[in-house]
This record gives C-alpha cells, sequence and structure tokens, in this order.
C-alpha cells in the first residue's frame, strides 16, 4: 500500500514539473521578428499554419475582409484601442499613428499576437490575428477577429452618448427655487 501512494506521488509530482515547464516554454516564446508593418506598407504574410487569420491573406481559409471606418485615423484607432483594453487578457502593445499591436494570452498558456494597420486612403482597418506556437487554434483567431469587428463596427454606428440638455421651462417655478437653495 505505501508503495503504491510513493508510486502516485511520484508520478504525480513528474507530471506536476513537466507541465510547469511546458508552461514557462509556452510564456517565453518571443514575438516574431517580422511582425508590425513591411517595407511595402502590409502586416506580415500568414504562415501555412492553419492559426492565422488576416485580412490581407492570400489563401481564403485564412482570409476575412477589413473593417470599413469612417472619420478620421485618430478616431478609428480610438475606437479601436478602447475595445482592446475592454478585452480580457489583452494587452496593447504598440500604438504608433497608424498600426496598433496587441498580445492575447488564451487559456494563461499561449500567446497570439494581432495587429491593425489603419488605411487612409481606403478607410479600411486590416488585421492579422495569429498564434505564436502550434498549427491548430480551433477557430480562436478567426472568432476573435469576427467578434471586434463586430465591436468596431457597432461602435462606428452607434453615436457617442451625450448629456441631455435641460429645456427651459415656460414659467419659473418657485418651489424647484426652493429646493435648489436647500
Amino acid at each position: 500500500m505505501v508503495k503504491t501512494f510513493r508510486m502516485t506521488f511520484y508520478l504525480l509530482m513528474v507530471g506536476v514539473v513537466v507541465i510547469l515547464g511546458l508552461v514557462l516554454w509556452a510564456r517565453s516564446v518571443p514575438r516574431s521578428a517580422d511582425l508590425g508593418v513591411n517595407t511595402s506598407g502590409e502586416l506580415a504574410a500568414c504562415p501555412d499554419s492553419p492559426n492565422c487569420i488576416s485580412s490581407m491573406a492570400s489563401k481564403p481559409e485564412q482570409f476575412l475582409a477589413p473593417w470599413t471606418y469612417t472619420g478620421s485615423v485618430d478616431e478609428a484607432r480610438g475606437r479601436l484601442l478602447l475595445i482592446l483594453r475592454l478585452l480580457p487578457n489583452a494587452e496593447v502593445i504598440a500604438d504608433e499613428g497608424n498600426y496598433v499591436a496587441a498580445e492575447f494570452r488564451v487559456a494563461q498558456l499561449f500567446m497570439d499576437d494581432v495587429e491593425f494597420l489603419i488605411d487612409p486612403l481606403q478607410k479600411v482597418v486590416h488585421f492579422r490575428s495569429a498564434s505564436r506556437l502550434g498549427r491548430g487554434d480551433f477557430g480562436v483567431n478567426r472568432k476573435r477577429m469576427v467578434r471586434i469587428g463586430e465591436a468596431f463596427q457597432t461602435s462606428l454606428s452607434s453615436p457617442p452618448p451625450t448629456a441631455p440638455t435641460p429645456q427651459p421651462s415656460a414659467e419659473p417655478d418657485d418651489d424647484a427655487n426652493d429646493e435648489m437653495s436647500l
């Protein structure tokens, strides 16, 4: 009985050490050096793995249409940054003119790189979302970009909230003035 307990304990401890090692290794994978806007003014191409989605992808399974916007680049970037800051497990790591980059932590283990390029001439926001590790992502990057795109488009179609303006009354109300003096 004691030998079985010891063996189970040792196997459990080995398993914990292996899992902790994998977690630390996955978190230490650095951001790719080819991210950002390249010399052609585009975001990096998606790799052959299916865990990347981009509005500039040449493969249909990796393509998602860019988002349109109205107004200025600063307004579009401001709305995009607001959405990113509201999302859990997201951290904005670059905000440079018409380029925004963020990191998304997935299941507290994996890291995804997400980039946005705002095109002021075509009035569109291009994007790229890719996992740093592995081949598959169960559609996480596509779902994320669809969700962010819906929030971005919705925020453009709804006007910003404004405070109601007080309407002057036809006759002054003496009781109202009394309440104000309290």
